[in-house]
């Protein structure tokens, strides 16, 4: 394949999850009544979407494994691999499940600037855990797009938060959920050879236990009076098949290009989600809440163009052997 259809099809990937990362909150939010509560079993969403994801992924296995290509020979079942990717699935399905409660006390832009916090957790990460060093725009670029997502939590003029402390405490673990999952997928699926699909079947068999486990519960444990299905409207289907692609495309998004590139997704994805809050709920922007979007803007701009004339650190520089 050629540079310039390989360049063109990540360009393609990462404005897609740009879109279907704007999305993501307004498909729960336009299935909320007027109170802003579900009036389906929200927990046998994202279960279905699951089951949905798994059966594209078998599909595709399937038809790979009839093939003789070098990819199908890479198919095969290691049980350590098995083991991590419950372990991430675990992760995402925190993140789906606290997002389904954030979103309750959060707009759909706030709810996607709030979701930056986990930046800095991710940036940290990446150095620890992945090894990769950051260059002192990079580090910079972090910081801008920190501010300006916790910038928008604080009062516009004197009093409390914009948000109970509920809604605070549920959007720092549902950040934090989010930055461990983006960091295990990276640290698992790019050293891993297998096919990406391959991948997913594995890690869609522990979101398919956790999240039919958590419906299970939802109606015959938890202290409720959840139904098992509800009223589920056709904006509710629209919305399992949503989660199924949008899995899909950020899986393939952290397999090719890592959590930080997928976190700056999330970072633009803010102000196409503030026009689709103003378009859709009628919402208004205030001067204050755009300082926050051109904050994070210039810390996207900084991260992606301008690190790029900065030299490597020196341990990201290759080696070279001296002759003898």
């Amino acid at each position: 394949m050629s540079d310039w259809k390989k360049n063109t099809m990540s360009t393609t990937l990462v404005i897609v999850a740009t879109v279907m990362n704007a999305s993501a909150p307004i498909s729960m939010k336009v299935t909320q009544d007027e109170q802003g509560q579900y009036l389906y079993n929200r927990y046998c969403v994202f279960f279905f979407a699951e089951v949905l994801k798994f059966s594209v992924a078998a599909l595709w296995c399937l038809q790979l494994k009839s093939t003789t290509t070098e990819e199908s020979k890479k198919m095969y079942l290691d049980w350590n691999l098995f083991a991590r990717y419950s372990g991430l699935g675990f992760f995402f399905f925190a993140q789906n499940n606290l997002s389904l409660f954030a979103i309750q006390h959060y707009s759909t832009s706030s709810y996607q600037l709030m979701m930056n916090t986990r930046i800095v957790l991710i940036a940290i990460l990446t150095v620890f855990v992945i090894g990769k060093k950051l260059n002192i725009i990079e580090w910079l670029a972090v910081l801008f797009i920190t501010v300006g997502s916790l910038q928008h939590n604080l009062p516009c003029s004197g009093g409390g938060l914009r948000v109970s402390m509920e809604g605070l405490i549920v959007m720092i673990l549902c950040a934090l959920a989010a930055a461990a999952g983006n960091i295990y997928t990276q640290l698992v699926m790019q050293q891993s050879d297998q096919p990406l699909m391959f991948q997913n079947l594995q890690l869609y068999v522990s979101g398919v236990v956790f999240n039919g486990v958590n419906w299970y519960m939802s109606v015959n444990v938890y202290q409720s009076d959840e139904v098992w299905l509800g009223e589920i409207s056709p904006l509710v289907f629209v919305e399992i098949m949503f989660f199924a692609a949008y899995g899909l495309c950020i899986s393939a998004v952290l397999k090719n290009f890592g959590a930080l590139t997928r976190t700056m997704v999330g970072a633009v994805a803010i102000i196409l989600n503030a026009v689709l809050d103003v378009v859709l709920f009628s919402s208004s922007i205030s001067l204050f809440d755009a300082t926050t979007f051109v904050v994070i803007l210039v810390g996207v701009y900084m991260f992606g163009e301008v690190s790029r004339v900065i030299p490597k650190p020196e341990s990201q520089l290759p080696r070279t052997v001296a002759k003898p």
